[in-house]
C-alpha cells in the first residue's frame, strides 16, 4: 500500500485568505482586486497575485517489464497563498486501490521562460514548459513512487469564463484562469517496486487572484473537469457559502478546436447522489454527482471511492490544510437527447473554517 499516513491534500491549495486565516497561521495584508485581462503565453508564469496556482492531473494505463497492466490517477500542483508556498504529489493505483499523497511546505523556484512558459523546481517535484508541452516530475521520500511524464496538446489553451475572467467568483471577486482541458500524457510511474510505461489523457489548470478579505474563509466548490468521449469538454465550477447554497455557479462548454463557450449559470446545478465517510479523518464528502448543464445532465461516479486528499506536510508547518476529496471519476449521461461517455477530474472542498 501507498503511505496511508502521508495522505495529502490537492487543494491546500485553498488556504483562506482572509480575516479568518489568522487560524491558519498565515499573514494577509490583501484587499480584492479586479482580474486583469489574460494574455497567453505571457501568463503562464507567476504573478505577484496572493493566490496562484498551477494543477495538473492525469488518468494513465501502463504496462511494466512484464506486460502487467495497471490504471493510475495522478496529481501534482504548486500552490501559494498569501507567501506561503505549498507542492503536492498525488498517485492512485485505480487497480488496486492504493493511494500516496504528499505535500511540501517550502518555497519552490517560479520563473517565467523567455518568451512565455514558466519553470517551477521544487527538488525530485518540478514542472517547465509552455503551450501545453509540460514536462512534469514528482517523486515520495523514499523514492517508492514516482512519476515523469510529458503532456502535449492539440487544442489551445481554453480561456474560463469570459476571456479567461470568472466574475464574480464565489464570495471572493474575480479570478483569472485558464485551462489546459485535452492533455495527452506519456511517460513513466514507479510504483511497488515496478516501472510502468504509461499514456493517458490529462488536464491542466492556472489560475490567480487577489481575493475579497471577507469571502475567502467561506469559500467551498463543486469542481468537475469533463472529458467526453466526443471531443467536447467541461469546466464546471459550482462555489458555495460555508458549504450552504451554491452562489456562484460558472462554467464552460469547450468544443473540438479549443472555442469555449460560457455556460448559462441558470442551466448549471449539482444533485449528491450519496457519501462517502473518511477512515482516516471522519470528514464525509458527496459521493456521486448527478451534475446539470445546458442541454442535459452527466452521472459523475467515483473510480475508487477513497481519493481523499489529507495532507500531511514535509516538513510540518504551523498551519493546518483543508481536507478536500480529489479524483478520477467516469461520466455518463445525456446531452442534446444524446447518450455521452467519458471521465472528470472531480474534487470536492467542504467549508474548511
Amino acid at each position: 500500500m501507498f503511505g496511508l499516513a502521508m495522505r495529502r491534500s490537492l487543494s491546500m491549495l485553498l488556504v483562506m485568505v482572509t480575516a479568518g486565516v489568522a487560524a491558519w497561521g498565515i499573514p494577509v495584508a490583501r484587499v480584492a482586486a479586479e482580474a486583469p485581462p489574460l494574455s497567453l503565453p505571457a501568463d503562464e508564469g507567476p504573478h505577484s497575485s496572493a493566490v496562484e496556482w498551477w494543477y495538473f492531473v492525469g488518468d494513465l494505463t501502463g504496462t511494466d517489464a512484464t506486460g502487467d497492466t495497471e490504471e493510475f490517477g495522478t496529481l501534482l500542483t504548486f500552490s501559494r497563498v498569501a507567501g506561503v508556498t505549498v507542492s503536492d504529489f498525488e498517485l492512485t493505483d485505480l487497480t488496486t486501490g492504493a493511494h500516496y499523497s504528499e505535500g511540501h511546505a517550502a518555497a519552490p523556484s517560479e520563473a517565467a521562460l523567455p518568451g512565455g512558459g514558466f519553470r517551477i523546481d521544487d527538488g525530485d517535484w518540478g514542472v517547465h514548459g509552455v503551450g501545453g508541452s509540460y514536462e512534469l516530475r514528482g517523486a515520495s521520500q523514499s523514492g517508492a513512487d514516482a512519476i515523469t511524464l510529458e503532456t502535449s496538446s492539440a487544442e489551445p489553451a481554453a480561456l474560463e469564463g469570459r476571456d479567461g475572467v470568472i466574475r464574480p467568483y464565489g464570495t471572493v471577486g474575480s479570478t483569472s484562469y485558464y485551462s489546459w482541458t485535452d492533455l495527452r500524457m506519456n511517460g513513466t510511474v514507479r510504483h511497488d517496486g515496478r516501472t510502468f510505461t504509461v499514456s493517458g489523457a490529462g488536464w491542466s489548470d492556472h489560475q490567480w487572484f487577489d481575493p475579497d478579505p471577507g469571502g475567502m474563509a467561506r469559500l467551498s466548490w463543486d469542481w468537475f473537469a469533463v472529458q467526453l468521449t466526443d471531443g467536447r469538454q467541461y469546466m464546471i465550477y459550482l462555489t458555495r457559502d460555508h458549504g450552504g447554497p451554491i452562489v456562484n455557479p460558472a462554467g464552460n462548454l469547450i468544443r473540438p478546436g479549443g472555442r469555449s463557450v460560457p455556460l448559462d449559470p441558470a442551466g448549471l446545478a449539482v444533485h449528491a447522489l450519496g457519501s462517502w465517510t473518511s477512515p482516516d479523518t471522519g470528514k464525509t464528502y458527496s459521493s456521486g454527482w448527478q451534475v446539470s448543464v445546458p442541454g442535459g445532465t452527466f452521472t459523475i461516479t467515483a473510480r475508487q471511492p477513497n481519493q481523499e486528499s489529507a495532507q500531511l506536510l514535509t516538513p510540518p508547518a504551523s498551519y493546518r490544510m483543508p481536507q478536500l476529496w480529489e479524483g478520477v471519476c467516469s461520466v455518463t449521461g445525456t446531452i442534446d437527447g444524446r447518450p455521452v461517455t467519458g471521465r472528470s477530474f472531480t474534487e470536492i472542498l467542504p467549508p474548511t473554517m
